[in-house]
């Protein structure tokens, strides 16, 4: 009988120190992180912000999101080389806007890029301007997809400038 507790006791606090060697390794590793990660952040009209790729932008008061898709293209000229052309970053983006703030029958939403010569996109009387991308390039290091952050800012559209969606490159 004794040896039976004994079994189960110690099954028990192995199978439970596995467990917990495990959840310590999600910890560790950063994984359960990413579970919890901050998908969708708040943000105001005229305050610039940041996006990693997968987040998303919301400014209640207008109803509108941004979302940084990805990074299609990063040929940056790296730091401390001396390159012919300045090379570019592309990124694509996805904007929306509920349907209730503009009385429309659906929620208004396009895909767009922007890039180092595209840095602005008017959308539904909004102007939405990509501000830079960071980290820049360096010399023999290749930038991992998590570490792009993305800065922007949303205004209202100056009043000539509200065609629904517009594309303008910015000198």
């Amino acid at each position: 009988m004794n040896t039976k507790i004994f079994t189960i006791i110690f099954f028990s606090a192995l199978g439970l120190t596995i467990l917990l060697s495990i959840i310590g390794g999600f910890f560790m590793s950063g994984h359960l992180a990413l579970l919890f990660k901050q998908k969708e952040i708040m943000t105001e009209l005229n305050k610039e912000f940041q996006l990693k790729i997968g987040q998303t932008a919301f400014i209640k008061s207008e109803g509108l999101r941004i979302k940084f898709l990805d990074i299609t293209g990063d040929s940056r000229c790296p730091e401390g080389v001396d390159c012919f052309w300045s090379g570019d970053i592309v990124i694509d983006v996805e904007v929306s806007i509920d349907k209730d703030f503009l009385e429309l029958q659906q929620e208004q939403e396009i895909k767009s890029q922007f890039n180092m010569h595209k840095k602005e996109l008017l959308f539904q009387g909004y102007s939405i301007k990509l501000i830079k991308v960071d980290p820049y390039p360096k010399e023999n290091l290749k930038t991992k997809e998590r570490d792009y952050i993305a800065s922007f800012i949303v205004e209202k559209a100056k009043e000539n400038n509200t065609a629904n969606v517009q594309d303008l490159n910015v000198k």
